[in-house]
């Protein structure tokens, strides 16, 4: 089980950073073994729990709450390559997967 496995050194300071944004220890937990092949940052790390926990387990400040996200393209202002990037995103990807656009 992913909360019995022992932190790696590396992991601690991202570990407790995202537990003292008010994640649980095994919702950080989870996040770091479900990342294990990519560079576990504090900000992968907090899209991942963002995206993969259900909300009512986010901290207050992340949790949407019914509320919607405006979507801001650059492809209106001449930034066409910088617009495909942002759809190529991984983060953009997942959230496509779930009916987005």
């Amino acid at each position: 089980d992913d909360e019995e496995l022992p932190l790696a050194e590396e992991q601690l300071p991202t570990a407790r950073r995202l537990q003292g944004m008010g994640f649980q220890e095994q919702h950080v937990r989870k996040a770091l073994a479900a990342n294990l092949d990519t560079e576990q940052t504090t900000d992968g790390l907090l899209k991942w729990l963002c995206l993969h926990l259900p909300e009512e387990a986010l901290p207050k400040q992340f949790a949407a709450k019914g509320k919607t996200l405006d979507v801001v393209s650059n492809r209106a202002k001449g930034n066409s390559d910088q617009a495909e990037a942002a759809t190529a995103h991984p983060i953009a990807t997942a959230l496509r997967s779930y009916g987005f656009r």
